[in-house]
């Protein structure tokens, strides 16, 4: 069954909507449509983000003014619209707090993807039997240059390899971020 919410409480102007439902025209189209009047205009929005609704008719005015509010507010603020509209604390959190997080997150990972290859290099030359990190001591002990620039060079793909693939995670992950980096 889909709720339909009207904009506020029925009158002549959803006649359109009542009409239809009295005539049959939601049942000859498979639409099993139930209508919700709404207590007050706020209502329509709160009902749809709660999953109260599966169709809303809200006023233009009560729309544009949350969306005014949510860019004079500082990043994150989209928690107060949420939280005013009925959303739970999961849903605000997978739909505000982490978008909202990941831009400042991907840098971070960008710099640890690139010197994991520093650690772990350093790491195979205070305590391994074998690795790139344990190649290149002994190379670099015989004076076998070639293999110690070939160890570099692949160590260096690697780190760069790691990096792109965090570079790639966070254009799928975060489209929107890109595009308005751009635009700025």
């Amino acid at each position: 069954m889909s709720g339909l919410i009207p904009d506020f409480v029925p009158g002549g102007i959803h006649a359109g909507i009542y009409s239809a439902l009295s005539e049959g025209y939601f049942e000859e189209a498979n639409l099993n449509v139930d209508i919700q009047p709404p207590t007050s205009s706020a209502d329509t929005l709160r009902l749809l983000l709660a999953d109260q609704a599966t169709i809303g008719i809200a006023p233009v005015a009560d729309v544009a003014s949350l969306r005014a509010q949510e860019e004079q507010g500082p990043p994150g603020d989209g928690q107060k619209l949420m939280r005013s509209l009925g959303a739970n604390k999961a849903r605000i959190f997978r739909e505000v707090r982490i978008p909202v997080a990941l831009p400042y997150v991907f840098p971070g990972a960008k710099v640890g993807a690139t010197f994991s290859m520093l650690g772990a290099v350093f790491g195979e030359w205070v305590g391994s039997r074998g690795g790139p990190g344990y190649v290149l001591l002994l190379e670099n002990r015989a004076v076998n240059t070639d293999t110690v620039f070939a160890i570099i060079l692949m160590l260096s793909v690697l780190g760069i390899g790691f990096f792109g693939l965090v570079v790639l995670l966070e254009r799928i992950t975060i489209p929107w971020y890109r595009i308005s980096r751009d635009n700025d």
